[in-house]
């Protein structure tokens, strides 16, 4: 599957489909992460192909898939144990869901806590954990 994806998002990109290419670009970098090993090599490719997208496409489809994407590096980031710099990108990732889905804001909140707590700091963890309980209270 992961061939595929990156076959498609050379096509997408050769073709400027720029929200398909985001799309398969967040799948690929899925299936790395998933795998233990494939972390750094899931951070490459998802930042590497999205620095491929125009800055000045600010349409609402590809800031809301620059959203996952940063989410995914997040998450890479923390299983490799580098908690800044998950906390980095899930900063990154709340800067763009108010393009997205209330989901997304919940998750990105919910990885910081996750991400706080790893690092012992129990009490921002818990802050942020609230702060995604009432997301989805209000949701």
């Amino acid at each position: 599957a992961a061939a595929y994806y990156e076959k498609a998002a050379i096509e997408y990109k050769n073709n400027k489909k720029w929200v398909k290419y985001l799309l398969v670009t967040f799948y690929r970098g899925e299936i790395l992460y998933s795998k233990s090993d494939k972390n750094t090599e899931a951070i490459d490719w998802l930042l590497n192909n999205l620095n491929q997208v125009p800055k000045q496409d600010t349409s609402i489809e590809v800031l809301s898939k620059k959203t996952d994407i940063f989410l995914s590096v997040a998450q890479s980031y923390r299983n490799l144990g580098k908690y800044r710099e998950a906390i980095t990108y899930f900063d990154k990732a709340l800067l763009f869901t108010k393009y997205s889905k209330k989901e997304r804001t919940e998750a990105a909140i919910t990885g910081k806590a996750v991400t706080y707590w790893f690092l012992g700091d129990y009490e921002k963890a818990l802050i942020f954990q609230k702060d995604a309980l009432n997301i989805l209270q209000n949701y």
